[in-house]
């Protein structure tokens, strides 16, 4: 059983916010803090070898400079400036050794800044553009947000994971968990818990539900047991053993996922699993375990 999420639409502003999302509110306000402490501190350091022609600005002009709104613009202007140029706009031609202290700090900010931001926010975009909002089921749960789960699981998972048991809704088949996903009232279900299977087909059953995504790695693995008869049991578990040691069971059950079960449309909703990597490979006594 995996975790499955259902993608969004984003609107018009939230796609305008998408550049700013990487960083928190605060982690761009010291950003903007550092900017302005860096123009400010080489102004400062510069005003007292500006020259007279410098300074003599026009009588019929207002003095700006000596405003505290015009050296706040100024600094603003500098700042972004020179963040975006990966170096200081505004310095001398042969600044001074405090100059090229407060220059070194602040380009090894902006290279550190502009590292992160990179990195961060190509995985931010990727990832919320596949899931959603949430990227795991500890997502889901930390924002007490409602699971759909089948019933028939709904308390092997809560006994697994104790604290989702207040915030599991159990529903009776994948499609009636989809239409919870669907639906447009408040406080509906999030995210789902399904066995592959049961995702696979109904995505074949019905491709409008390609928006939706398996994410991670398994959460929970439930065996199945069948009642065989007593004189073929033993016969039955040594060809099982054999077809499980040779490798050969694992081939034959996608074999026949792929026959019953069918290949949906969309296999990029089956981009969070891997047959390979994604569950471990059967043991013996676990295939035949209940």
């Amino acid at each position: 059983f995996f975790i499955v999420f259902q993608g969004e639409d984003d609107s018009f502003l939230d796609l305008l916010a998408t550049p700013f999302k990487p960083f928190t509110v605060g982690a761009w306000f010291s950003i903007l803090a550092a900017f302005l402490y860096m123009a400010g501190v080489v102004a400062l350091i510069q005003e007292p070898s500006r020259t007279k022609d410098e300074m003599n600005l026009s009588e019929d002009k207002e003095n700006t400079q000596s405003t505290f709104r015009g050296m706040l613009g100024n600094a603003l202007y500098n700042g972004l400036n020179s963040f975006t140029r990966g170096e200081v706009s505004n310095a001398s031609e042969n600044p001074s050794l405090a100059e090229r202290v407060v220059i070194v700090g602040f380009v090894t900010f902006a290279l550190i800044v502009l590292t992160a931001y990179t990195a961060t926010s190509a995985a931010f975009m990727v990832e919320t553009s596949k899931n959603g909002q949430y990227g795991s089921i500890d997502d889901v749960l930390d924002d007490n947000k409602k699971i759909c789960i089948n019933v028939s699981v709904q308390k092997q998972f809560g006994d697994l994971r104790p604290e989702s048991t207040s915030l599991l809704v159990g529903k009776a088949s994948t499609q009636t968990i989809f239409e919870e996903m669907d639906s447009d009232e408040e406080d509906t279900c999030v995210a789902a818990i399904l066995d592959r299977d049961g995702f696979k087909k109904a995505l074949v059953d019905d491709e409008n539900h390609c928006d939706k995504a398996i994410v991670g790695d398994v959460l929970m693995m439930v065996g199945n047991a069948f009642p065989v008869n007593p004189d073929y049991r033993e016969d039955l578990a040594f060809v099982i053993e054999e077809s499980v040691n040779k490798g050969e069971y694992e081939k034959s059950a996608r074999e026949m996922q792929d026959t019953f079960v069918g290949t949906p449309t969309c296999m990029n909703s089956m981009e969070g699993t891997s047959d390979d990597d994604s569950e471990p490979s059967l043991t013996f006594p676990q295939l035949l375990s209940p």
